[in-house]
C-alpha cells in the first residue's frame, strides 16, 4: 500500500516537473521577443531624458501588470 502511494507521489512529480521545463522552453522565445523592445524603451526613456532608475521602475511596473493581467485572463471565472 506504502509502495503504490510512493509510486503515485513519484510520478506526479516527475509530470510536475515536465510540465515546468515545457513551460519553461515555451516562453524562452517570448521572452527573447521582449529584449529588442527592452532596449528600443530604454533608448527612447534615456533620450527623453529619464534616469536609469526612473526607467527601470517605469519599465518593471508596466510589465509587472501586463504579466498580471494576462495571467487573469487565463483563469475562468
Amino acid at each position: 500500500m506504502l509502495n503504490l502511494l510512493e509510486n503515485r507521489i513519484i510520478q506526479s512529480i516527475k509530470q510536475i516537473k515536465g510540465d515546468i521545463e515545457e513551460s519553461f522552453s515555451a516562453a524562452i522565445p517570448i521572452c527573447l521577443g521582449y529584449l529588442p523592445l527592452g532596449f528600443a524603451c530604454g533608448v527612447l526613456a534615456q533620450k527623453a531624458g529619464l534616469s536609469i532608475v526612473k526607467e527601470t521602475v517605469l519599465l518593471t511596473i508596466k510589465y509587472d501588470l501586463t504579466l498580471l493581467s494576462s495571467i487573469f485572463e487565463t483563469f475562468d471565472y
